[in-house]
């Protein structure tokens, strides 16, 4: 004869119960189909990003025509040689490259740990696309003022509208089911 429960239940039926996920809904075990879209928009600003680097890999004389315009304006000791110029030029493609890669990394890391339903991943996520908001600000603002730019303002627009996307997706009522999948079990040892 088996141990009865205050309701009547067996205490090897208790095993079998399936668990309760937040406000009493079964767990979300699946990604979502918005998670997973903004999982693959997450991937997509990569490779948009990437491109980005690529092309400004071979923009030398772009960073190098910006330098010379500035420098014609310099007189005297702030007036640059041609060679420093040059110079100049190749460091602002290095730190461009090197940032550029970053942005390609962040996109990858992001789109794994918000795949894996990391609440924290989503409200980082979340915050990027707030700086990416911003930079397409700096883009347009720059392109008024200095009247060029046009890569820039293309990939600054492309990159907000992903971001844009992949937060709507991902603060949606079935991606916060599974961000939230794990909250009962983290708060018992919080």
């Amino acid at each position: 004869m088996s141990h009865q429960g205050e309701q009547g239940r067996s205490a090897e039926g208790y095993a079998s119960m399936p668990q309760e996920g937040v406000r009493g809904q079964k767990p979300v075990t699946t990604v979502p189909k918005p998670l997973d879209t903004a999982v693959k928009l997450m991937y997509l600003g990569a490779v948009v990003a990437l491109a980005t680097v690529i092309y400004n890999a071979f923009s030398t004389s772009n960073f190098r025509d910006a330098l010379e315009k500035s420098n014609a304006k310099k007189t005297g000791s702030a007036h640059l040689s041609a060679s420093t110029v040059d110079t100049l030029a190749h460091v602002m493609v290095a730190v461009v490259i090197v940032v550029g890669l970053l942005g390609v990394a962040l996109w990858v890391v992001m789109a794994i740990l918000n795949r894996k339903g990391l609440n924290w991943a989503r409200i980082v996520a979340t915050v990027l696309f707030a700086f990416s908001a911003l930079g397409l600000v700096s883009a347009l603002t720059s392109t008024l003022v200095r009247g060029s730019g046009s890569i820039g303002i293309v990939t600054s627009v492309l990159t907000f509208a992903i971001g844009l996307a992949v937060v709507i997706l991902i603060w949606r009522k079935e991606s916060s089911a599974y961000y939230h999948r794990n909250d009962d079990r983290q708060q018992q040892y919080a």
